[in-house]
């Protein structure tokens, strides 16, 4: 049997072990470093109980208060004092007081012969001063230091590479229960260094408070970063200073996502990033708009001249559809953007354009009256030559836009789902606008006969909450949208078989088909084209009716008719399938059209050579022996997945787990 796991580079190969000492490194040092803590505070506590005891009147307070009475005795009168001696308080009668008024001369020798004596009697950990415990922590700080030296060679392409899988192996061994979560806080401190250029939060967002102070206060040692995405938010004031002092020194930053876990608003990043991160491409932003304390500040982006992609998720109330067009207008290389006011923007664009061509010429207006008065008008100011550079960036603005991808949906964790909804005279202005758009993801559009007409280089349609028969079958048939490459619905109620028809019929040059979190009813017919095969060139099918990824789904799905016909029709000849995930709902199909057995071998028994991954959920038959031929003709197959919802019983499963667990990734 051939072994079907991943062929894995060399560089990979040495990541992995390079990642698995580093880790073991790193937990030895934590270990140490908790035994050196728990030593010292056993010496501490024992320390503490050697002087509460001469205080408490045991023997030795006694004896030292049976040497004292001699000398009282002597003196017959005790109000009778001497000049050169002080009285005795209540209070100094611990030891320490009266070893300095019998022996002022030799505190420094008694001292000494005090730690000699607690080095042979106490414990091994020596009692250290305030220089002592400083040179202990530098100590510590040299533990991990020493342990990055080994790999500080490394180039910075690679040590994102190596920080990216020690992380992942650590959060595994975690899961595993095979280490704790304090662990993950000493590997983010370890591996935010100057060589970084790649740091991501999403994987650690869940393990603890601590990190986050942790995070905000080690990036700025990253000098070198490039790409930068947060999911956690400032717990508090510190925070918030690490976190602007973070960003004013990471000048080189090309990416960056502030992506909160809940509702925050990182609005106070904006102006540091528009100031210090002039390189920026790409910027992903949440922030409520209603606390910017500058009504230009969301203008402000327009100094990152170099930006390609910008999503805007605004959750205030104030309305920023004319500093939306400014965007438009001045970030001429900009290829995404999303924001909520997009297309109240993009029809805003004239006024706008009006409104600063009079402020232009009002203020030249000013500007030459006031070069008049004072004899210098072939003198050219600094304001004139900024208003050439406003005039020269505003030609053109009256054309079309540079937009290459207009989405109207995102959903972000903890905030929810920004759905833009828009009428029908909105989004034909938008398709006329934004020509060279290649992804359209739309909420509930009305009608997309006169969009596809306007978009040539569509690629890729996301639609969610459509009725795709009244907005959709008419329009494929009629247009025949070659170009259209993926197919991503959800959401949608009125999932039939004349829809599916006139997909296969007017998109041929399918790859991506995805219908999730929808009705899907067998009504209608299955059409096949003319000459060819519905789906030849199809390599990703995800067909479940619930939602993916732990995204919320918009509606409830009624109905999920997938039954043989239409599983034959998609995938019946589909040989270039590299993805393959279905679900089905026996208690919706007729008898008529519930695959069996032998529709299965049929259907997945075909040779497949490009096919890696296949989840097949709740089919109504299987055999064990399915596996078999599965492997036999799909030779690239690395993952079967949910074969826990197959009915079949526990023993076949087990002995499938047993007998492919070797060469297949079972789950």
């Amino acid at each position: 049997m051939v072994l079907r796991k991943k062929i894995l580079s060399l560089e990979t190969l040495a990541m992995t072990r390079l990642s698995q000492l580093s880790f073991e490194a790193i937990k030895s040092a934590l270990i140490l470093e908790e035994t050196s803590k728990s030593n010292e505070r056993q010496y501490s506590d024992n320390k503490y109980k050697r002087k509460r005891s001469y205080s408490s009147g045991d023997q030795t307070q006694e004896e030292i208060q049976w040497h004292k009475r001699p000398k009282t005795r002597e003196n017959p009168n005790p109000e009778v004092i001497a000049r050169n001696k002080r009285p005795l308080d209540d209070d100094d009668d611990s030891d320490d007081c009266v070893r300095s008024h019998k022996f002022p001369k030799l505190d420094g020798k008694s001292e000494m012969n005090q730690k000699r004596k607690e080095q042979n009697s106490g414990p091994l950990v020596l009692e250290m001063s305030r220089d002592d415990t400083t040179v202990k922590y530098l100590e510590k700080k040299d533990t991990f230091h020493t342990i990055r030296h080994y790999f500080l060679p490394l180039p910075h392409s690679l040590w994102s590479h190596y920080s990216k899988m020690l992380i992942n192996h650590t959060l595994k061994l975690i899961s595993l229960g095979c280490a704790e979560d304090k662990v993950i806080l000493k590997v983010v401190e370890y591996i935010l260094c100057e060589k970084l250029t790649s740091f991501s939060t999403r994987a650690i967002e869940n393990y603890g408070s601590e990190l986050e102070g942790t995070v905000y206060d080690k990036l700025r040692h990253c000098r070198q970063l490039l790409s930068l995405e947060v999911t956690m938010k400032p717990r508090g004031e510190r925070d918030l200073v690490a976190a602007v002092l973070s960003l004013q020194r990471l000048r080189l930053l090309q990416m960056i996502s502030l992506l909160p876990p809940e509702r925050y608003s990182f609005h106070w990043a904006l102006r540091e990033v528009t100031q210090h991160c002039r390189a920026l491409h790409g910027l992903k932003l949440v922030y409520n708009g209603d606390l910017f304390s500058n009504a230009d500040d969301l203008v402000n982006l327009t100094r990152c001249t170099s930006l390609t992609s910008l999503w805007l998720f605004n959750f205030g109330r104030r309305s920023e559809t004319i500093k939306v067009s400014r965007l438009l207008k001045f970030l001429k290389n900009l290829k995404i953007l999303f924001h909520k006011e997009l297309p109240n923007a993009i029809l805003e664009l004239p006024h706008t354009n009006e409104i600063d061509n009079d402020n232009i010429s009002h203020s030249s207006a000013e500007t030459g009256q006031g070069d008049q008065g004072s004899g210098e008008s072939d003198i050219k100011t600094e304001q004139e030559s900024q208003q050439i550079d406003v005039r020269q960036e505003m030609r053109g603005v009256e054309g079309v836009l540079e937009l290459e991808r207009v989405d109207l949906c995102w959903h972000q964790q903890g905030l929810g789902y920004q759905l833009v909804y828009v009428p029908s005279s909105y989004l034909v202005h938008l398709a006329h606008m934004c020509p060279k758009v290649t992804l359209l993801n739309l909420v509930g559009p009305p009608c997309l006969v006169q969009v596809f007409s306007s978009l040539d280089a569509l690629k890729v349609l996301v639609l969610q909450q459509a009725s795709l028969t009244s907005c959709m079958t008419r329009s494929l048939h009629r247009l025949h949208l070659n170009g259209l490459t993926e197919l991503l619905v959800s959401d949608v109620w009125d999932v039939t078989h004349d829809l599916v028809s006139a997909v296969a019929c007017g998109c041929p040059n399918l790859r991506v088909l995805s219908v999730t979190n929808s009705s899907l009813e067998a009504r209608g017919d299955l059409v096949s084209p003319p000459h060819r095969v519905p789906f030849p060139n199809l390599q990703q099918v995800t067909l479940v009716p619930t939602m993916l990824q732990d995204r919320p789904g918009l509606t409830t799905p009624v109905i999920w008719e997938l039954g043989k016909h239409l599983t034959h029709y998609i995938m019946g000849d589909t040989l270039m399938l590299v993805a393959l995930h279905i679900q089905y709902k026996v208690e919706d199909l007729s008898p008529g059209d519930t695959p069996t057995q032998r529709d299965f071998d049929n259907i997945l028994s075909c040779f497949r050579p490009n096919l890696h991954t296949l989840v097949l959920e709740w089919p109504p038959a299987v055999s064990p022996s399915l596996v078999e031929r599965i492997i036999v003709t799909c030779p690239a197959l690395t993952t079967l997945g949910d074969i826990t919802t197959w009915p079949i019983t526990t023993h076949q499963r087990d002995t499938l787990i047993i007998r492919h667990a070797h060469s297949l990734n079972l789950t």
